[in-house]
C-alpha cells in the first residue's frame, strides 16, 4: 500500500520549527494531504516512529507514540525535543478494520534553526552608501577544502533578495521572503546547496530589493521599516564530521546594482552600463565596494517561511501587438493577470526601453495607465531597460510585479514582433486540488474567470487587487478564503495569513482592517474583523488541522 507522508503539511521540508505536525495519506494524489485516502480503507490505529537515522527507526530513538486507537491521520503533533539543523527519519504503521497492519516506507523532514543562538549570523546593510530604491549587491568569498557531505543554506534578505552561489540563482523563488509583521515576525527560507559548493575557492551573492521593508512610494514612506538588510548562514558538513560556517557579518562587500530603482508599486529601472560581469564569482576584484556594516534596526523574531513561495507559474505569449502612434507598440497578452513580462530585444549602449503597463486601452488604442489606479500609487506601473552594450537582452525584473493586461513599449531601435514581451504570472504557488467542468460554457468561464482572479491576489497575503494596493484587506479575505481551501491545498497560506492577523492586531482584541504592513487601515468594522474567526474555522473544516484552532482559540474567543 503506498502512503505519502507529510511533515508540517510539506513533504521533506528542510526548516520545521519545533513541534511539528506528522500526517499521511494512504493511495491516490501524493500532491495533497487533504483530499482522502483509497476508497474503502478504514484506519483503526496508528503508531508513528521517529529516529536520527533510518538504520535506528526500529527503536525509535526519538520518539515512539505507541499505539494509539484513531482514524486520525492528519496534523499530530510531534512533541520530541529537537535539534537545529538536523535530519530525523520517521514512518508510521496503520492497522485497518480486519486488523491488517500497514508500514510506510520511511521518510524524514529536516529542522531549521530553532534557537536565536543558532544563528552565527548578524544582520547587515550598507549603511550611509544606500540609496533610496537603488538594489545592492553584497558578495563574499570562501574557500572548501575537503569533500562536502552537505551544505545548507538560511537567508532573509528584506525587502525581497535574490541569492546567488557561484554566479548560479539558488532556487526558484521570486519576491522572496513573504510580507509579514517585520517588527513581530521575520521569515527565513533555507536551501540544500550541497550541489552548488565546489572544493577550493566559492562565492556568495545576493541582491537586496526594497521590498515591503522599505517601501517609500505609498504612503508618502509611510511603509519604510528599515534600509534593506542581509541575514545569511552557510552550513558546510564535511564527510570527515566537521563543519564550516560562512555567515553575514562585517566581512562582507557591498555595491550598487544595475537596479537603479526598485519599488513594489512603480517597478524597477535596470541600467546594463552598470554591470560589473563576474561580481559573484570567486576571484572577482573588488575595486570600490564598500564593507558591509552591521544593521541594528529593531526586527521580529526569525521564523521559517513554510508556505509555498511565490514563482512563475505560467508564460502568456501576446493575443495581439498594434502600433497606435509611431514607436509606440502595444502589447495585449490576452488577459489580466499578476507578475511581469521578459523582454527579449536587441539594442545599442544608452538606448532605453521603456514598458508601461495597464488593465484597459484609451479608445485611440493606447494603454490607459489610469486604469491601475496611478492616483493612489503616485507612479506608473514601469519597467525600463537602459543598455550597456551592443547585441541582444534577455531581462526580467526581479523586485516589482504588476497587475494588467496591456503593455506599452517605447524606445525600441530593432524590430519590434510578438516574441518581444512574454507574460510571466507571478503568485504564491499554491497546489490545485480540484476544479469544475461542465456543459455549460458560461460556467466554465466564470470557474476560469475565479481561478484567475485568486491567483492574480496571492502574493505571501490575500490581496485585494495586483496593482493599486497590493493590500491584505481582512474582509476580502474573509469572503474567498473557504472557496479557495475548496480549490487549492492552501492550509500553510490561510495559516500564515491568520498569524498576520494575530501579530498586528491592536489592545482589547481589535484587528486592523488590513494585515500585514504598516497601512494598517485602524477603523476596524466587524465585517472585517470576523476573520479571526472564520477563517480558522475554515481551515480547520477543510483540512482538518486542529492545531489551527488550538493556536488561535484565545484570540477566537476575545472577539466575540
Amino acid at each position: 500500500m503506498d502512503f505519502t507522508l507529510y511533515c508540517d503539511s510539506l513533504v521533506n521540508p528542510i526548516v520545521v520549527d519545533r513541534a511539528p505536525r506528522l500526517s499521511w495519506r494512504i493511495g491516490g494524489d501524493p500532491a495533497s494531504v487533504t483530499t482522502g485516502v483509497t476508497d474503502g480503507f478504514i484506519q483503526t490505529s496508528y503508531m508513528i516512529r521517529v529516529a536520527t537515522c533510518r538504520e535506528k527507526l526500529a527503536d525509535a530513538d526519538v520518539w515512539c507514540s505507541g499505539e494509539v486507537f484513531s482514524d486520525q491521520s492528519v496534523d499530530i503533533e510531534l512533541p520530541a525535543e529537537l535539534k537545529s539543523s538536523t535530519r530525523y527519519w520517521w514512518n508510521v504503521a496503520v492497522t485497518d478494520a480486519a486488523g491488517t497492519m500497514h508500514i510506510s516506507e520511511p521518510d524524514w523532514f529536516e529542522t531549521g534553526l530553532l534557537n536565536q543562538e543558532d544563528w552565527r549570523a548578524e544582520w547587515i546593510s550598507a549603511g550611509s552608501r544606500y540609496i533610496t530604491n537603488w538594489a545592492m549587491q553584497y558578495r563574499r568569498e570562501f574557500l572548501v577544502c575537503s569533500e562536502v557531505a552537505k551544505a545548507k543554506v538560511y537567508i532573509s534578505g528584506l525587502g525581497f533578495y535574490e541569492l546567488t552561489i557561484n554566479g548560479r540563482k539558488v532556487g526558484d523563488h521570486v519576491l522572496d521572503p513573504a510580507i509579514t509583521e517585520f517588527p513581530q515576525k521575520i521569515f527565513y527560507v533555507g536551501y540544500d546547496v550541497t550541489d552548488r559548493i565546489q572544493r577550493g575557492g566559492n562565492a556568495l551573492g545576493v541582491v537586496l530589493g526594497d521590498g515591503w521593508y522599505h517601501q517609500s512610494q505609498l504612503m508618502e514612506g509611510g511603509g519604510i521599516y528599515g534600509d534593506p538588510c542581509l541575514l545569511l548562514q552557510l552550513e558546510i558538513t564535511y564527510k570527515s564530521g566537521v563543519k564550516q560556517y560562512v555567515v553575514s557579518d562585517g566581512g562582507w562587500k557591498t555595491f550598487y546594482s544595475p537596479i537603479t530603482m526598485n519599488n513594489i508599486y512603480v517597478g524597477e529601472t535596470y541600467d546594463g552600463r552598470m554591470e560589473q560581469p563576474g561580481w559573484d564569482l570567486y576571484g572577482y576584484h573588488e575595486n570600490g565596494w564598500f564593507q558591509a556594516v552591521p544593521d541594528n534596526a529593531p526586527k521580529g523574531k526569525l521564523v521559517p517561511q513554510l508556505m509555498p513561495p511565490i514563482r512563475v507559474t505560467q508564460e502568456l505569449k501576446p493575443a495581439a501587438v498594434t502600433m497606435p502612434q509611431e514607436g509606440v507598440f502595444v502589447f495585449d497578452m490576452g488577459k489580466n493577470f499578476a507578475g511581469y513580462v521578459r523582454l527579449k530585444i536587441f539594442g545599442t549602449p544608452g538606448n532605453e526601453v521603456v514598458m508601461r503597463f495597464g488593465e484597459a486601452v484609451t479608445q485611440d488604442g493606447m494603454v490607459d495607465v489610469d486604469s491601475s489606479g496611478v492616483f493612489h500609487i503616485r507612479g506608473v506601473q514601469t519597467l525600463r531597460y537602459i543598455f550597456g552594450k551592443t547585441g541582444e537582452i534577455v531581462w526580467e525584473p526581479r523586485f516589482a510585479y504588476f497587475g494588467f493586461r496591456y503593455v506599452e513599449l517605447t524606445g525600441a531601435h530593432a524590430n519590434v514582433t510578438a516574441e518581444t514581451l512574454t507574460g510571466l504570472k507571478v503568485h504564491t504557488d499554491l497546489a490545485p486540488k480540484a476544479d469544475f467542468v461542465c456543459a455549460m460554457p458560461i460556467l466554465n468561464q466564470m470557474q476560469e474567470l475565479f481561478r484567475n482572479t485568486f491567483t492574480s491576489n496571492i502574493h505571501g497575503i490575500p490581496t485585494d487587487c495586483p496593482a493599486r494596493e497590493k493590500c491584505g484587506w481582512t474582509g476580502d479575505a474573509n469572503i474567498i478564503a473557504d472557496t479557495s481551501m475548496v480549490m487549492w491545498d492552501a492550509q500553510l497560506f490561510w495559516d500564515k495569513y491568520i498569524d498576520d492577523i494575530v501579530t498586528a492586531h491592536r489592545e482589547h482584541g481589535v484587528y486592523n482592517n488590513v494585515v500585514p504592513g504598516k497601512r494598517g487601515c485602524l477603523d476596524t468594522v466587524p465585517a472585517w474583523g470576523t476573520a479571526i474567526l472564520t477563517i480558522p474555522w475554515n481551515c480547520y473544516q477543510a483540512y482538518g488541522c486542529r492545531s489551527v484552532l488550538e493556536k488561535y482559540y484565545d484570540e477566537m474567543a476575545a472577539y466575540t
